[in-house]
């Protein structure tokens, strides 16, 4: 998941939707500092 973010990322998609049923995907991307970025709108 974090690595389609990236490559969106560099083809200059500035924003999507994600929409993701794994709660552990989910919770380790967020602990992992995607949080932190400008990759994630909470």
């Amino acid at each position: 998941m974090l690595e389609g973010l990236c490559i969106a990322w560099e083809k200059g998609y500035k924003q999507l939707e994600l929409e993701c049923n794994n709660v552990f995907l989910v919770e380790s991307s967020l602990e992992g500092g995607v949080a932190n970025s400008s990759l994630v709108e909470l």
